[in-house]
């Protein structure tokens, strides 16, 4: 087979420079849909050689091996491919093996199918013979959990696994004397209302600071924003409740 005519007469692979790749949005954690105006990874056009997989930081990824075929639409493209079924990886002592990364297609795991070749070395690192795809956009997924970067006004949603804008809020907050909740114990309570963000989520959270007299923070609270107008308070001793209306 392939992976067997690569180990006559050539010297130990871990011995070599291979190309390394290390594309953050080849990571299983990532969805095709996280950089818009970008065109979805595919690996059509790849040599046909030893590679090794890093993130950012140079630490080295695997591809993904698990019962299953990844779910179209993970690895910034739409067919991933990982090793599916009950198989580890290879040790030192396997030398060069060989297995199978499939791709799902039309809900069928290994549809795409494509041998490729690994071999372990001893520091640890896992090299990979890479086939060429047969059309786009196919590329071969890895582990990692790399923080993605999004645009200037947007943030990671983790659940989506997707940059999407900062919530707005649908108007300005409003602080205001509360008479109700203060008394003639020289204890005045503020209140502050937190309208609607949009769009909304069960996570928005705003920090609320309150600044008297002297510019310092009073008592800063974190409010968690779900839906309607929410209402945070804060009471302030020591002042001259006079200046406030009361009598």
């Amino acid at each position: 087979g392939i992976c067997d005519s690569l180990s006559d007469g050539e010297t130990d692979i871990c011995e070599r420079n291979v190309t390394v790749l290390k594309d953050p949005r080849r990571q299983s954690s990532i969805s095709s849909d996280l950089y818009p105006g970008q065109s979805l990874l595919c690996d059509a056009a790849l040599t046909e050689t030893w590679y090794r997989f890093e993130d950012d930081a140079g630490n080295g990824l695997t591809i993904p091996t698990g019962k299953q075929c990844l779910k179209a639409g993970q690895c910034g493209t739409t067919a991933p491919l990982n090793i599916p079924g009950d198989v580890a990886n290879p040790s030192v002592e396997d030398g060069i093996v060989s297995r199978q990364a499939c791709g799902e297609l039309n809900g069928t795991c290994c549809a795409l199918n494509y041998t490729i070749c690994l071999r372990k070395c001893s520091n640890g690192a896992i090299l990979y013979y890479l086939r060429r795809p047969h059309g786009c956009p196919i590329s071969y997924c890895t582990t990692g959990n790399t923080a993605v970067l999004c645009k200037d006004g947007q943030i990671f949603n983790q659940q989506k696994y997707q940059c999407e804008g900062y919530p707005q809020m649908t108007s300005y907050p409003e602080i205001g004397l509360d008479k109700d909740k203060s008394n003639r114990d020289k204890q005045i309570a503020f209140g502050c209302s937190i309208p609607e963000t949009k769009p909304s989520s069960d996570n928005d959270e705003f920090e609320v600071k309150w600044i008297v007299d002297d510019g310092e923070p009073h008592n800063n609270r974190v409010v968690n924003v779900t839906s309607g107008i929410n209402k945070v308070y804060t009471t302030i001793k020591e002042l001259r409740i006079t200046h406030l209306g009361f009598h």
